[in-house]
């Protein structure tokens, strides 16, 4: 267990995996990689699984957005979400879909988006998402010793988010911890 004893913070790790913020603030930060592409079809990686996550909501809905090209190439996910019976807002749900390849369904949207509801991305919930991810990622994947996280521009379509913001929530999460990060603009 990683216990920070600073006085500036209290971060404990049950696994062991990931730094207190005190230790992040001395770290040289990667950035996020940004690539034109399919993010259903993410970069070998060699050495390291490859993890494509994208947000659902927490209404059970699946069949607009990034999800239509997740089902066109793989059923798991989907019928892995649509079987999930509690969907609570900062859980994650993983499909494995090939040999070192994983889909990582992180429930970080509230309801639809609507005149109502105009950003149904709860960013609170994506940063618990992006955690556990980054838990997974540095505490060994299904194939290898660490994992490299892939996905389109989460939050920003129908989740109605700021890509500004989630990019941030990102760097805290995902970069700050040395996981590789690659995110697809899907080339027309």
């Amino acid at each position: 267990m990683c216990v920070c004893v600073s006085t500036e913070c209290a971060y404990v790790c049950p696994l062991n995996v990931r730094m207190c913020v005190c230790v992040r603030r001395i770290k040289n930060m990667n950035k996020i990689e940004y690539i034109s592409g399919d993010a259903t079809d993410p970069l070998d990686t060699p050495g390291q699984d490859r993890l494509i996550c994208h947000i659902s909501n927490n209404r059970g809905g699946w069949g607009r957005g990034f999800v239509s090209a997740l089902s066109r190439k793989w059923s798991k996910p989907e019928s892995d979400y649509r079987s999930y019976s509690n969907y609570c807002l900062g859980d994650i749900i993983i499909s494995e879909v090939g040999p070192g390849l994983s889909v990582i369904s992180m429930i970080a949207q509230n309801g639809y988006r609507s005149p109502s509801n105009p950003v149904p991305v709860d960013y609170d919930a994506l940063r618990t998402c992006l955690e556990k991810v980054s838990v997974m990622a540095l505490s060994g994947g299904f194939e290898s010793l660490s994992s490299s996280v892939h996905m389109p521009r989460i939050g920003c379509g129908l989740g109605g988010g700021d890509w500004a913001v989630i990019s941030d929530i990102i760097d805290e999460e995902l970069i700050f911890y040395d996981v590789p990060v690659f995110v697809y603009d899907l080339t027309k």
